[in-house]
């Protein structure tokens, strides 16, 4: 199973991919990446599975690994 993360930030760790990025789910994915985000136009990287856009402030990286559940034990509620 592969998982989708988008995160916003000033300055992305890399562009590297995710280790399942070459699974068949990512590459479907892939296919529909939108050409803006947030106004924002995309920019080409060559890195399978991952996409940028406005400036490499919005970063896309399929096939990363899903974390691991955490016990219900451990949940708080906010508030």
């Amino acid at each position: 199973m592969s998982l989708i993360v988008f995160w916003q930030i000033e300055k992305p760790p890399g562009f590297e991919s995710a280790p399942n990025a070459g699974s068949p789910l990512c590459g479907k994915v892939e296919k529909g990446y939108p050409s803006k985000i947030l106004g924002e136009g995309r920019s080409r990287v060559d890195a399978r599975g991952v996409a940028v856009w406005g400036d490499s402030k919005v970063l896309l990286r399929c096939g990363v690994e899903l974390p691991k559940p955490c016990p219900v034990s451990d949940l708080r509620q906010a508030g």
